[in-house]
């Protein structure tokens, strides 16, 4: 009787806990993003599901933003942020060990509404006059790149003047406020500039202002979808991913290394 009792006893557990798992299993893959590869995920999530037929779901932030909301307890599948913050979360435990993966480089560049005049941004005068003739300037309040255009404004020797124009943006994309019409002007990495709708990319910005944003992946280590975390991953480093993440203003990983 008790060795009766002990089966059925398993046979209950597994009707109640297997279904769970293959559900869970079978959910959507849950990704978040940085802002900087927006455009180009748009673009690599309908291939991915037309060649795997698997759903992804994706929230897009900046990475610092990320980083607190995953040390709160938010649950994803797999990440994709700068490696700074990918490498803390790893040490924290919510990135598996081994998964992380560099996918693409960005670097810095200027957008303007389309249709605005096109200034020359080839050298550091003429990055100047482009700022100093804009009405009102954006760009991430806590991205990554903030620091290096903060010091850039400071040694072109202009801050004084643009500040008062300059506004942070808080929560989502700051080229989105140019698309709206409400900026005139957005400074981010090309990959968040190249693929926004209503805004014209004028170009990079010289070398001696560059500070190239890489974007890397990590899976987290509560994802119960991590072999189709994996299967993504592969995808994104495809040859027909890299062709639009060079699309989207960025290098991929095979070239950025």
């Amino acid at each position: 009787m008790k060795k009766a009792t002990r089966t059925l006893l398993i046979v209950l557990v597994a009707t109640v806990l297997l279904p769970e798992r293959v559900a869970a299993q079978q959910a959507d893959l849950h990704v978040v993003a940085t802002f900087g590869v927006q455009g180009a995920m748009e673009k690599i999530l309908p291939e991915y599901k037309r060649a795997s037929g698997q759903n992804v779901s994706i929230e897009y932030e900046e990475s610092a933003v990320i980083q607190q909301q995953v040390a709160s307890g938010k649950a994803f599948d797999l990440a994709i942020l700068v490696p700074q913050v990918i490498d803390e979360l790893i040490k924290s435990g919510h990135i598996k060990a081994g998964t992380r993966t560099d996918i693409a480089k960005t670097s810095l560049g200027i957008g303007v509404r389309s249709g605005a005049p096109r200034h020359d941004i080839r050298t550091a005068e003429a990055v100047k006059e482009t700022l100093l003739s804009a009405r009102s300037i954006t760009f991430a309040k806590v991205g990554s790149a903030t620091p290096v255009i903060e010091k850039m404004i400071e040694r072109l020797g202009i801050a004084g003047v643009i500040n008062p124009r300059i506004v942070r943006t808080e929560t989502g994309r700051p080229a989105d406020a140019v698309s709206a019409g409400k900026i005139d002007l957005v400074i981010a990495p090309s990959g968040a500039i190249v693929s926004v709708p209503g805004v014209d990319f004028l170009g990079l910005l010289p070398a001696e202002f560059q500070d190239s944003v890489v974007l890397t992946v990590g899976i987290g280590t509560r994802s119960e979808r991590q072999d189709r975390a994996k299967g993504l991953i592969e995808f994104i480093r495809s040859t027909k991913s890299s062709a639009i993440l060079r699309a989207s203003g960025m290098e991929p990983a095979e070239t950025s290394r």
